[in-house]
């Protein structure tokens, strides 16, 4: 006589034993990857420091427009 119970009782066990592994993975400290470690490339930093700065002086040059435009206006610049 075969026994039904079988394949639950093969599923329960699986599931009780991923679910297990799980739980201990994520309580257990681990090493960190290779991925987790800080890289810093030069190239990269010259080429960010170089645009910030780019990006500054036309940020600037925007204002120094804005200003001698609104200084030009008829009535809507500095008083004397």
């Amino acid at each position: 006589m075969r026994v039904p119970a079988r394949k639950p009782l093969l599923v329960l066990a699986l599931a009780l034993a991923t679910g297990g592994s799980l739980v201990l993975g994520t309580m257990l400290p681990g090493t960190p990857a290779q991925a987790q470690m800080a890289v810093f490339d030069p190239r990269n930093y010259a080429q960010n420091i170089l645009f910030d700065a780019a990006e500054l002086r036309l940020g600037l040059k925007k204002q120094q427009v804005v200003r001698i435009s609104r200084s030009a206006r008829p009535g809507k610049g500095r008083r004397k």
